[in-house]
């Protein structure tokens, strides 16, 4: 579930489908991973009543908003390994190791000092799949 700020509310959207993909590279003796994640989800819950899910872009809106949140969250876990817990947890050692044999036989001995330092870009695709059925919001009663 992710909750999703709208205007004076919030919007619920039940992620349904994830898929991530982590790539590397090495360039000039630095390595650089890439995270892709996709994801699909419906409307779950909504507690505002300024929302307009018969416009494209409302939902393209709420698509960017999934987005944003999820990619902070990533990046938010990966700064606290680097930074806090000086520690791989999330196996990008081994991504390289996979994707760029040669270059782990060098970063090997040295990971532990160059994770902190490790370039880690995310992107995150979010799609809304199932709006559910369109009526008022109760809150409109109660404003």
């Amino acid at each position: 579930m992710e909750d999703v700020a709208y205007k004076k509310g919030r919007v619920g959207i039940e992620i349904i489908e994830a898929k991530k993909t982590i790539h590397s590279k090495v360039r000039n003796g630095k390595p650089e991973v890439v995270i892709g994640v996709r994801v699909t989800g419906n409307i779950s819950d909504i507690e505002t009543n300024d929302l307009d899910l018969t416009k494209s872009k409302t939902i393209h809106e709420l698509e960017n908003r999934v987005e944003q949140n999820i990619k902070r969250k990533i990046e938010q876990s990966i700064q606290k390994a680097q930074e806090e817990l000086k520690v791989d947890i999330f196996g990008f050692g081994s991504t390289i190791e996979r994707d760029e044999p040669e270059e782990w036989e060098k970063l090997e001995r040295i990971w532990s000092k160059a994770f902190p330092d490790l370039s880690v870009q995310v992107h995150v695709e979010a799609k809304i799949k199932q709006i559910g059925t369109i009526t008022n919001s109760i809150l409109e009663d109660i404003d």
